[in-house]
């Protein structure tokens, strides 16, 4: 069932008033690549422009990891140039893993490597920022 160029834009736009749109989102919400060009002449649809908020939603006490950031990315099917020179510009993960931990608080160094994972930080990174902590408190949980 082929929908009018109007029917598909009326419902792109609805989705547009609720949240960010990309373009794939977009096509597959209507199915035609020429409402997509519509919207992105009149720059409505704008992939670096998502990409950009989702990096700001996510970032200081919500902050993210780059797993959990290229994972959404790729979710929200955000090309890949974009995906890669944002990433670029973020500090790495060992030092947004430090100041998100400097944001909470968790007890111990069991829940504070959970809380990291959760977020999205790879396992290096983990061990990377909590360390001695996590290997003593590991040791002490199995004696």
């Amino acid at each position: 069932m082929d929908q009018s160029f109007e029917d598909s834009l009326r419902r792109v736009m609805l989705r547009l008033s609720r949240g960010d749109v990309t373009e794939a989102e977009a096509r597959r919400i209507t199915g035609r690549d020429d409402v997509v060009e519509h919207l992105r002449e009149k720059r409505l649809l704008n992939d670096r422009r998502v990409a950009e908020a989702l990096i700001h939603r996510w970032s200081g006490r919500n902050m993210r990891g780059r797993m959990w950031l290229q994972s959404e990315f790729e979710r929200r099917e955000i090309p890949l140039p974009i995906l890669e020179a944002l990433l670029e510009t973020l500090p790495n993960d060992t030092d947004r893993a430090t100041e998100l931990l400097g944001l909470v608080r968790k007890p111990d160094a069991i829940r504070k490597a959970r809380f990291l994972a959760s977020r999205g930080f790879a396992e290096e990174v983990i061990d990377s920022v909590l360390g001695d902590s996590l290997r003593e408190a590991s040791n002490w949980r199995h004696n």
